[in-house]
């Protein structure tokens, strides 16, 4: 099978790949643990990763989506832009309140504090979300949608890092050269994280 090709999303691509996100991440481990568990939860998996699309990735510019009608998307934090300071994470406040909801919002702020205890200092390229649409997963979307930015690592020698709660998802990443750099279950008794690190391969 040809493997799919990538494009820099658009502004109108926006609304799209906050949905296929949301129903990308509607069975996941890591999503049920953190975000709220009631009549709102689809809301709330629209505005958390409506969130980390808008707020987060598209300022920087490298969220990666599918040709036409976006199926699938990575969002990608450049070297160096990863870290928020206070004054950045106010405004993220009142969205993710709403999408954790207060039963889960302490629970939610550790494992959010964990992943940064977590995350490398040295200078990376830092996928914070690759997601496909459920019906379209296993045909190599997630290879595609990865593929730009390794180039881009690989051609000016610079890391990449990312976490997953899946070990399926672990195979697919070290088809793409990441190697496991530790593991840790999320705070609470929650599910198991692996933190995967990839080295710029040599041309």
């Amino acid at each position: 099978m040809q493997l799919a090709s990538a494009r820099k999303a658009t502004l109108a691509d926006l609304p799209a790949i906050e949905a296929v996100l949301a129903r990308a991440f509607a069975q996941n481990v890591a999503s049920d643990w953190m975000l709220r568990d009631d009549a709102r939860r689809p809301e709330a998996l629209r505005l958390y990763f409506g969130t980390l699309l808008r707020k987060l990735a598209w300022p920087h510019g490298e969220v990666w989506t599918t040709e036409g009608t976006p199926t699938a998307a990575a969002l990608w934090i450049p070297p160096g832009q990863w870290h928020l300071g206070l004054f950045e994470q106010l405004p993220l406040a009142p969205s993710m309140v709403k999408a954790f909801g207060w039963a889960r919002l302490r629970r939610s702020l550790a494992c959010i504090s964990a992943a940064q205890r977590h995350h490398p200092k040295t200078p990376h390229f830092y996928l914070q979300v690759l997601g496909v649409e459920p019906s379209l997963q296993g045909r190599g979307l997630g290879k595609a949608m990865m593929q730009p930015v390794l180039e881009r690592c690989d051609a000016e020698q610079v890391p990449a890092f990312l976490e997953t709660e899946s070990e399926q998802n672990v195979r697919l990443y070290r088809s793409r050269g990441f190697e496991v750099t530790t593991t840790e279950p999320l705070p609470g008794g929650g599910p198991l994280i692996y933190y995967l690190w990839r080295a710029p391969r040599r041309l």
